[in-house]
């Protein structure tokens, strides 16, 4: 997936997010977020698990509000006890018809009931969380040590190689070739430039 298919894909989800009128509408799209996020840990891809998390807290909080109106205006089950065998008023929906546990809700509703700016700081945490399971443990800093033969020009060498692998890894193979050539066609250039 490319970062603007996923930029468009994540614009698209916040949008629905926004417009969504029904509990299940927000989980569904929270469901899917999560299971994206779950696959971008597993493919190690930092933008993609910041937009899934991201995603997946925004429907959170959305999921919230929706549940508070619901319960304001008597639609959901609260769990307050009661003469339940009265046909006086109307049935109401519970959590686990909608496919929510009870912490869920909890949680989805304190989020809500955040305001804006305490919002965004807990889901930058939250991302930042996210983000640190990745890779839960720094990688060290190896400096390196010039080798006496070694020319510096060479440690250029290794860096754009890791550097090029890296890429390499990322992209799906049907991009190797253009790289490849774009590469190829900026070294000519430069190589050019400074012996020119």
């Amino acid at each position: 997936m490319t970062a603007t298919t996923i930029l468009v894909r994540y614009n698209a989800a916040c949008q629905a997010i926004a417009e969504a009128r029904a509990v299940d509408e927000v989980k569904d799209i929270r469901d899917k977020a999560l299971a994206m996020a779950l696959y971008a840990k597993q493919a190690k891809d930092r933008d993609l698990i910041d937009y899934a998390t991201d995603i997946k807290l925004r429907a959170e909080a959305r999921a919230g509000e929706l549940l508070i109106e619901m319960a304001e205006n008597r639609e959901r089950d609260v769990g307050a006890g009661g003469d339940r065998k009265s046909q006086s008023q109307p049935p109401t929906v519970k959590l686990a018809d909608l496919g929510i546990t009870k912490d869920q809700s909890s949680r989805w509703q304190k989020l809500a009931q955040l305001d804006p700016k305490e919002r965004e700081q807990k889901i930058a945490k939250l991302k930042a969380k996210a983000q640190a399971a990745i890779d839960p443990k720094p990688k060290k800093v190896v400096k390196r040590k010039s080798q006496p033969d070694s020319q510096p020009w060479e440690l250029y060498v290794q860096d754009f190689r890791m550097l090029l692998r890296k890429w390499f890894k990322k992209l799906p193979s049907e991009c190797w070739s253009d790289l490849v050539d774009g590469l190829h066609d900026e070294l000519s250039k430069t190589q050019r430039l400074t012996r020119g």
